[in-house]
């Protein structure tokens, strides 16, 4: 079953500059791709039906502005995990 409406709340906490001790053991990572919609899509998938939602969404998935969205978010995530590896070795 397919909601007409649904809300998923994030919650994010303060920026970091350094991974976490404990970040290669959790099991639960993921990245949160926040994309800025047009009104002009944000009307389409309000009015779209759940099929019509997947095409727009997919399109936005696959857009320029998406890829380079998780190209940035990639690019911070290895700077963080470099950081956190140089910061484990100087301690040893």
């Amino acid at each position: 079953m397919v909601a007409q409406d649904a809300r998923v709340a994030v919650s994010c906490t303060p920026a970091v500059r350094e991974a976490p001790p404990d970040v290669n053991k959790c099991k639960d990572k993921f990245w949160v791709l926040m994309l800025k919609l047009s009104a002009e899509t944000a009307s389409s998938l309000a009015e779209a039906d759940a099929e019509a939602q997947r095409k727009i969404l997919a399109d936005l998935w696959g857009s320029d502005a998406a890829k380079e969205a998780m190209e940035e978010a990639a690019s911070e995530t290895t700077g963080l995990l470099e950081s956190a590896k140089a910061e484990a070795a100087s301690k040893m």
